[in-house]
């Protein structure tokens, strides 16, 4: 019924760098939301939305149909040219 799942690809925002990774549990449980487009054999890519908290980098994952990957850019492309977003890192607004 649907062409694409849209949704976030983490639990959380992304750590700082070289944080984070003393948990293996928690490392396992922040990949949660990509395990069922994986399980399943379905296409799936993740686009950088913005910035969250600490200005930490969230993102958008975006699940298609098999072969129909083309969809999947296209949502893409269309979010970065009509959001406008500015994801230039170390930039706070």
């Amino acid at each position: 019924k649907y062409d694409l799942i849209i949704g976030p690809n983490a639990t959380t925002t992304a750590y700082n760098l070289g944080e984070g990774l003393d948990d293996p549990l928690k490392t396992f449980l922040d990949d949660v939301l990509v395990f069922p487009a994986n399980m399943a054999g379905l296409p799936g890519m993740n686009v950088p939305m913005g910035f969250g908290s600490g200005h930490l980098p969230i993102g958008l994952q975006i699940i298609g149909n098999s072969f129909e990957e083309a969809k999947m850019y296209q949502l893409a492309s269309f979010i970065e040219k009509e959001l406008n977003l500015d994801l230039e890192p170390g930039k706070v607004k």
